[in-house]
């Protein structure tokens, strides 16, 4: 009995040992290098050390700790593991700010992905600023800042190539030119394409909206580059209810904004009712749309904007 325990037991060492070479060693822990914090620069106020920081677009705040005679302001890289740190210290007796840095470069070339660059922000500010000074010197109203973003969009749109194949959009208006049995089923009311001359129109509206064209004599019509397709402006085309709440007729697209192309797409809107004669006009300052409105209906309208 004696032998066969001590056999056992030296098979249960055997084994314990061979569990024990088959584990993997512990990884070691890297040592943390210390940060060499040196003064680089004293600020006479928090508010303009933190302007600085913010200026530079380097640094982003992670923590802070009250300390015995005053407060300590960590920041981090913006770049993610990036050895460069620096810290704000913020005395107790006084207002000034110690701007401390750990003495590391950064390991990368900075590269700021926040917004627009401090620099760029005012030279844009102040060119602006001259751009209306000179206008009102000649004699001009300024735009409003949205009226110049909408021109910015209508730029935007005359360059570059267009990603709008004629083919494509003939046969993707041929598909949907249909008439619907459902009132509410939008389809293409009408459409021209000209391969020769690359240009092209349609207007798209639901038999539920056109039929709202009979109980007024008020259309509202505007191109506006806050809705475009490919780059190109929408014309909205509708009128107003008794409670001046806007009621779409339909939606129209073409490759140009000229009286001619306006024309097609009242004419689109009135289709082969020929009693449909709208008398007044409410649209913006472009003359291409009241010269469009003008051939297709008749010249006794009244135009308002």
């Amino acid at each position: 009995m004696d032998n066969n325990g001590s056999d056992l037991d030296y098979y249960r060492s055997e084994s314990s040992e061979s569990e024990e070479d088959s584990q993997p060693a512990p990884l070691k822990k890297l040592k943390r290098v210390p940060n060499d914090w040196e003064k680089v620069e004293v600020f006479e106020t928090f508010e303009s050390a933190k302007c600085k920081i913010k200026s530079e677009r380097k640094f982003v705040y992670k923590s802070s700790t009250d300390i015995c005679n005053g407060k300590k302001m960590y920041y981090n890289c913006a770049i993610q593991r990036c050895p460069a740190k620096m810290h704000l210290y913020l005395p107790g007796d006084n207002l000034t700010a110690i701007l401390y840095k750990n003495g590391k470069d950064h390991d990368h070339e900075h590269t700021s992905t926040h917004g627009i660059n401090h620099e760029i922000n005012t030279t844009v500010d102040a060119i602006f600023a001259e751009g209306t000074q000179k206008l009102r010197e000649m004699g001009l109203d300024p735009p409003s800042r949205k009226q110049i973003t909408n021109r910015i969009f209508y730029i935007n749109s005359k360059k570059g190539s267009r990603a709008v194949f004629l083919g494509q959009l003939a046969k993707l208006c041929s598909d949907n030119g249909k008439i619907p049995d459902d009132m509410d089923q939008p389809y293409i009311v009408g459409q021209q394409v000209d391969f020769d001359k690359k240009k092209f129109r349609f207007f798209m509206s639901s038999r539920k909206l056109l039929g709202m064209t009979s109980n007024t004599n008020l259309v509202q019509a505007e191109a506006t580059y806050k809705l475009v397709w490919e780059g190109f402006p929408v014309l909205v085309i509708g009128t107003s209810d008794k409670e001046n709440k806007f009621q779409p007729f339909g939606l129209g697209v073409a490759s140009g904004e000229t009286s001619e192309d306006f024309s097609v797409m009242f004419r689109f809107l009135k289709g082969e009712n020929e009693d449909y004669m709208p008398n007044i006009l409410l649209a913006d300052c472009a003359e291409a749309i009241t010269n469009g409105f003008r051939t297709a209906f008749s010249e006794g309208f009244k135009r308002s904007h």
